[in-house]
């Protein structure tokens, strides 16, 4: 990545991230309103199983007031590195997170 880029898009995402690092799961919630309530449940659980342990940038995506962030995360109990995605809203308060997925 250039390290040149705008990362404003990266600082909501990686502060979620250390959220989830310190076992904070609850961040998850509003951005699963998409989800059914198993399937929000499930990220949860799964997100308190696998704690997000570090992460590295992989790609990001900016489509003027629209973003995707990818990153690959190591997790504990886990030995590969997974994709989680973060998709996130440019308004007046800047870029917010407004959809999380992961690959379990």
């Amino acid at each position: 990545m250039n390290p040149f880029r705008e990362s404003d898009i990266e600082r909501e995402p990686e502060a979620i991230l250390n959220q989830l690092r310190n076992g904070e799961t609850g961040v998850l919630y509003p951005l699963l309103s998409n989800r059914n309530e198993d399937s929000r449940n499930h990220i949860i659980e799964a997100e308190k199983k696998y704690q997000v342990k570090s992460w590295r940038i992989g790609d990001w995506q900016n489509d003027g007031n629209e973003a995707s962030v990818l990153y690959w995360v190591t997790r504990d109990n886990y030995e590969w590195e997974e994709e989680v995605r973060f998709f996130l809203k440019n308004d007046t308060r800047g870029w917010k997170v407004n959809v999380y997925t992961a690959i379990y």
